[in-house]
């Protein structure tokens, strides 16, 4: 009877031992995608506030509840998003694990870079130039039939 149960433990040990690492990384990718989806709601809320505004919003706090409808504090991962504005780019940054970002679902918007044992993740969107697009709409109202 004690080999029988001794079996049954060391049979459980080991399914555990094969499901548990396989799952930690499920949960990380999951935490992954949800940093990337935020990053680029904070880039869009971000544009949205440099248009209204015209000046960049200095950090995330700014962006609720007027250019987001939920404040985010931080990452999954526990770091803060970072956010920088150039004339004509806009970024979002965050630090998460090293080796979390094996996978890049984003195409070239996108760029994953090593720090020691971290990788900074980054999202760069362009700031669309207003007075453009105005003239683009214009156009069309003008001409439209």
């Amino acid at each position: 009877m004690l080999l029988e149960v001794a079996a049954c433990v060391a049979i459980i040990v080991f399914v555990s031992a094969m499901i548990m690492p396989n799952n930690w990384r499920r949960v990380q990718n999951a935490k992954f995608a949800k940093a990337v989806m935020e990053m680029k709601s904070i880039a869009l809320a971000s544009i949205d506030y440099l248009e209204s505004k015209g000046t960049c919003p200095a950090d995330i706090s700014e962006l609720a509840p007027a250019f987001m409808p939920r404040a985010v504090t931080s990452s999954p991962f526990g770091t803060a998003y970072q956010i920088n504005c150039t004339s004509n780019m806009l970024s979002v940054s965050n630090l998460v694990p090293a080796g979390m970002a094996v996978w890049n679902p984003e195409g070239p918007l996108l760029q994953i870079s090593s720090s020691g044992g971290q990788d900074n993740v980054t999202i760069t969107q362009t700031v669309p130039n207003t007075f453009v697009a105005r003239l683009l709409y214009d156009k069309r109202y003008l001409y439209s039939s």
